[in-house]
Parts: C-alpha cells; structure tokens; sequence
C-alpha cells in the first residue's frame, strides 16, 4: 500500500514513510456534495458528536462517491501526521451484506493511531457508539500485486496472523448506515486491539477456527473462519484483487483486518473484552472510563460531550441486540416458573394430551400458560405425561437433549438452568436421508454436538464421573418444532413440549475429545450460520455435567447406549426443502435433506 496518490491539490509527494487513501474513480475534480459528506463527517469526528447520515449527499449506494468522501478524510488524517498501516474488510459475513443489499465487502484504512497493543488501556472517550468484533488480523511479509491474486498468493504472503479486536465505531448517529454511510465513514473503523503472540498460517484451517468473545468473563458472542466469506484468507485475497484493481496493491507490512467472526457486541462502558481463537490464542482490549478530555481522531483534544437524546436511544437499542434474537417469547399473566405444583393429575394428562394432538396432527395450539397456572415442576410432569403417549405408540427412548444451554437464551428467558427433553427413535434421521417437512409445523434446525454413553450413568452415587460414561461424540443436527402458535410460549411451555424436541440427524461416531470452542457452519437450502462449539456453555462437556445434574433432580435415567444431544451451537434457523449440513471442526459433518 505504499503507492498512493497525494492529497488532491496538494502538488507534492507525502512524506518518507507516510501513506494515503486510495483513489476513488469519480474523477478528481471536488464537488459541493462530495464536500458536503466530507465536512459532515470531519466535524462529527472533531467534535465526539453522531452526525446525520450522509447519504443526503451522496446517495445510499453510490460507492465511487462514498470512496471518495473516505479518500479526503483520510487524506486529511495523513496531513495532520497520522500514517496508513494497513486495510481493514466489512461486511464480510452474507446476512449483513443481504441487509445491505449488495455481494461484495467493503474497506477501509487503518491508521497507526488505531492500534493497540494486547491489555493496552483504550479510552472510552475516543469512542462515539462502539462495539466489539473478533477478528484474525494478516500481517504481510511481502506484497501482493498481481490482478488475479487468490488464497495461495495471500498464505504466501502473509509473514503471520494474530487474533484481534476491533473496536468499531460510526459517526453516524444511532448507525443509521446505507452502504454508502459506511464505506464513507472509512468503513466504520474504531481501533483494533492486536494479539501478543504471532501464529504461522502455515497448517492451519482458518475457515474453521471458532471464536469467542468474552465481556469481563462472560460469553457474548461465538462465530468462526467460516462467517468471513468462507474462509478470513478468501477476504484477503478479495481485499487485494480490489486494490491492485485501484492501483495500489498490499505492500510487505500491511497489517490486514480480515472481517468479523461474529456479531458485533455493544460496548456501552469500561470493561474487559477478550477473545479466545481456537489455535490462535487470545487477545484482551481494556476498555477505560472516558477521562475528562479525548483525544480525537485529528490529534486534538476535545471535551467528551454529554450523549445526546438520540444517542442515549441508540445506546439502549444496541443493548437490546444482545437479548439473543427477534424471537422472544411471551409470558402469560400469572404464570410462574416456581418449584411448586399446582395442578393435579388430571389435568397433567389433559394438557399432554393437547400437546400430543398438536404434534400428531401438526396443527398448533395456544400457550399452555394462557389457560393454567404451572410451575416447573408441573410442566416436568406434562413432558413426562407427553413422553409416556409416545411410548404407549411403541415409541422407545433414545437419549436426551438439553435446551437453554447459551447463556444469552437463559438471560432471554429470565432463566439460570438448562432444561432437558427426551429423544425417541420414531425422531431419528439417518445421515444423509431424506425427512419429510409435512411431519412438523414450523420446523427448525440447530448445530450440536452429541455424545454416546457406554455404561449406565448411576444418579444415586455422588461420585459419578459422567465422563467416564461417554465413549463417543460426533457432530449432529437437531429439529426442533415448538407446537405453540405464532411462538408464543413461556418457560414452564417449553419444557412441558419436551423442549421442542421433534428430530435429530448424528454423523459419525469419533473417540472423545476436546470439544471447546470447536468452528461449526449449519448450512440450509436458504441460508448459513457460523459459530462455536463454546456456545454450547462454554464448552460441550459443561453440558454433560449440567445434564448430570438435572436428570438427578428429574429422576430422568441415562442409560448405556443413550445418545445426548449438548445443545446449540448457533441459533436455529428455519428447516426447509433441499440439504442442511452441519460442519463442525474437528468432528465431521452430518445432513439430511427437507423433501415436501
């Protein structure tokens, strides 16, 4: 990246050393709306203030504009002594490129200001709205200039690769962002928080790489290699077709972000945020309180501004995210997810009998909660009531699953256990096999891991090592199918479905191992999602002793041969026509295929 253009006018070479933006294809010549997005934008990041959306200027999606307004603004930090780094890549993952309506990413410039050492104090006060991202960042160790550039010529080149944070940030207010708001705003770069120890890509499989991240000690998002296109390396060799295109290849030093493993985490105040990267270790970004003065991206100091009203909404709109997905459950007045029982034998069996129809005619029915009051303990006993019709059909047990095994669920839910269910064979689906989607009513897929257990598990004996009872564990995919309509449903409903259990496809059998913070992609006819295997309560193995202790409190036997399903490993997305593959790293593969 050291073959840039000097700042429009300006007549002279940049200095030794120092490098610029890249050239928009407009042309040079300045225009009043090209002017207007760049002084909209220069104030915002002067002044620590959100701005409006510029594309009142420059229109949503005219990226030769919007590349242009980033050119002058970085050109601008050039001046005022900054030096360019390297490339960061967004809009890398396809839900987020969907949202914006295009199939390509996008960059921006990484100035030397911008980074950070591992455990380096940021300031808060820099920031505007920020949020968090696990990255693998490229370290170059020699350029990449040819026009076809693919994955070999980037592995070549890169020296090393370290785990990262990024630390992004818009100017523009509450992240009201079009494509073009976003390129403009150099792609909505922060700072970026780079790991301490450096990793040869040399052996490693970086589509499959699974990620945490983690806010002082808690999980807040999972992702993998394979949410950044494919493959971090595959968005690198985008990165660099797309500026040897614009005449200014990647040099030897670039440092390059290569775009998100996960969703991006609100910061919302000072904290700890650390990254955990399956083979490439960890990064820690120590988020400060804002000191009375901030220095700004131009080098000056400014005073931290009070938020304004719209900023404080945007704030709480991006705490909201982290509820855990748009579907939220709905609880029934006076319904209760105590210990106690209410209800009495009778109407345990009648409200499994509801279930059954529903299930058996595939026509859903209304939230238990809307009509009883129940404890958990109550709805335990209507799975049991429900479990047992199934078993009077000639059904036989198989094993069991948890639910609620992600603590964003659990926090969704207003909960702080895991919830268990029982699996049957008429459930089970052979790898591979077709399964016909007129047996559910609005079916759903989840990544897992599952477990095989060799022996009985004894739940009297305190000493019981559950672990020892496992002698297998393969990747899996489970269909889950509430029966209640529109997805209105409680706690106590959930568990009285038998957690939404309805069938489940396992791979190949492989001998225990570690499962942590496994890469896992489930794959639809419609639609892809990435995580980790840490999803799943930090590790699949917390999941086995969690399970130990519910089936012990529920009187719930484990029995040799039984199959455990640990829980998910990403959010469910909808079953439908055509193939879905689980891949989780390490582990294998597993589909079946939805035929109508």
């Amino acid at each position: 990246m050291n073959d840039h253009l000097s700042p429009a006018g300006a007549g002279t070479e940049p200095p030794a050393g120092a490098r610029t933006a890249p050239s928009a294809r407009i042309g040079t010549e300045p225009s009043a709306r090209i002017g207007s997005a760049v002084a909209r934008l220069a104030e915002a990041a002067a002044t620590r203030t959100p701005c409006a959306p510029v594309r009142e200027f420059i229109g949503g999606t005219d990226l030769d504009a919007a590349y242009e307004v980033q050119r002058r603004l970085a050109e601008a930090r050039s001046a005022a002594g900054a030096r360019v780094v390297g490339a960061k890549i967004g809009l890398t993952a396809p839900v987020v490129q969907q949202q914006f309506g295009v199939d390509q990413p996008d960059f921006g410039v990484l100035f030397d200001d911008m980074m950070y050492a591992h455990t380096e104090p940021l300031p808060l006060g820099r920031f505007l709205q920020p949020r968090a991202e696990g990255e693998i960042v490229f370290v170059l160790g020699r350029d990449i200039d040819r026009p076809g550039a693919g994955v070999a010529d980037v592995l070549r080149a890169t020296e090393f690769v370290l785990p990262a944070i990024e630390i992004v940030d818009s100017r523009i207010a509450g992240w009201d962002l079009s494509l073009a708001d976003t390129v403009a705003d150099n792609a909505s770069s922060g700072a970026v928080v780079l790991g301490a120890t450096p990793y040869s890509p040399a052996g490693l499989d970086l589509a499959r790489v699974g990620m945490t991240l983690q806010r002082d000690g808690e999980p807040v998002a999972f992702g993998a290699g394979h949410a950044c296109l494919g493959s971090p390396a595959v968005a690198v060799a985008w990165l660099a077709r797309e500026l040897v295109a614009r005449g200014r290849p990647l040099r030897a030093g670039d440092v390059v972000m290569s775009g998100a493993l996960g969703p991006m985490v609100p910061v919302g105040g000072p904290g700890r945020f650390r990254l955990l990267l399956d083979g490439l270790g960890e990064v820690e970004a120590v988020i400060e309180e804002a000191a009375e003065t901030a220095e700004t991206a131009t080098g000056t100091k400014k005073k931290t501004p009070q938020k304004t009203q719209k900023a404080e909404k945007a704030e709480k709109a991006e705490k909201a995210e982290e509820t855990g997905g748009q579907e939220r459950p709905v609880a029934a007045a006076g319904t209760t997810a105590g210990p106690e029982q209410r209800i009495d034998a009778a109407t345990v069996d009648g409200l499994a009998a509801r279930l059954d129809a529903a299930q058996t005619s595939r026509a859903d029915t209304p939230s238990l909660a809307d009509t009883h009051a129940f404890g958990i303990d109550d709805a335990y006993a209507v799975q049991t009531a429900l479990v047992g019709r199934r078993q009077a059909r000639g059904e036989h047990i198989t094993g069991v699953k948890l639910g609620f095994t992600s603590k964003a669920k659990m926090a969704q839910m207003g909960v702080s256990d895991v919830i268990v269910g029982r699996l049957t064979d008429a459930m089970r689906i052979v790898d591979g096999d077709d399964v016909a989607l007129d047996r559910f009513i609005h079916p759903k897929a989840e990544p897992e891991v599952a477990y095989r257990l060799c022996r009985d598990v004894g739940l009297d004996d305190s000493l019981t090592d559950i672990e020892s009872c496992v002698d297998a564990m393969a990747p899996a995919i489970e269909i889950i199918d509430s029966r209640y309509r529109d997805f209105r449903f409680t706690y106590g409903d959930v568990v009285a479905d038998n957690t939404s259990a309805a069938g489940y496809a396992i791979g190949p059998w492989r001998p225990v191992g570690e499962a942590a913070n496994r890469a896992v992609r489930l794959r639809t006819a419609t639609a892809e999602v990435t995580g980790s295997t840490a999803a799943i309560l930090g590790d699949p193995v917390h999941a086995l002793h969690a399970l130990l202790d519910m089936c012990r409190r529920r009187s719930i036997p484990l029995r040799a041969g039984h199959i455990v399903l640990a829980g998910a490993a990403t959010a469910a997305v909808p079953l439908t026509a055509g193939v879905t593959t689980c891949d989780v790293a390490g582990l294998g593969s597993v589909s079946l295929k939805g035929v109508r």
